[in-house]
């Protein structure tokens, strides 16, 4: 398993390196399910749960890339 690491294209947080691409989804969940900027889109803090980590990172401007162990 590859860790990845987390890239903020808005350049607020600092790159991090995760141990998979699983936690960093969770991580993404939780960041953003604590979020007040709902009010901009269609879908709910609940609905988050259930999305790819592609699709939550084109939602809020991350990206990552897999890095060597």
């Amino acid at each position: 398993m590859s860790k990845v690491i987390r890239i903020d294209l808005q350049g607020v947080c600092s790159d991090t390196i995760f141990p998979s691409k699983e936690q960093l989804r969770k991580y993404l969940i939780d960041f953003h399910t604590q979020d007040d900027g709902w009010v901009d889109y269609e879908d709910s803090p609940e609905d988050l749960a259930t999305y790819t980590l592609d699709k939550i990172c084109s939602m809020f401007e991350w990206r990552y890339e897999e890095v060597d162990k």
